[in-house]
């Protein structure tokens, strides 16, 4: 079960990155969906940063950003 959920997770990560469909929060859902079906505790974790841009004098940017923990794992 660990090796089904682990190369599942992989081949999520390895998905192209898109904004708009297949960004972090449409990729830990699945995860997270994958790993409730095969039974494991999966929680969605949120995380806000900001981030300074230096091409525009450190101007400083908010980004979100979501990820899975199953059984309290990165």
């Amino acid at each position: 079960m660990v090796n089904e959920l682990s190369s599942f997770i992989d081949k999520i990560y390895r998905e192209p990155y898109s904004l708009l469909s297949n960004n972090c929060i449409n990729k830990s859902l699945k995860i997270k969906t994958k790993a409730e079906e095969l039974g494991e505790r999966a929680d969605l974790v949120c995380c806000i940063s900001i981030v300074p841009i230096k091409r525009w004098h450190n101007f400083p940017t908010i980004n979100l950003h979501v990820y899975v923990e199953i059984d309290g794992k990165k």
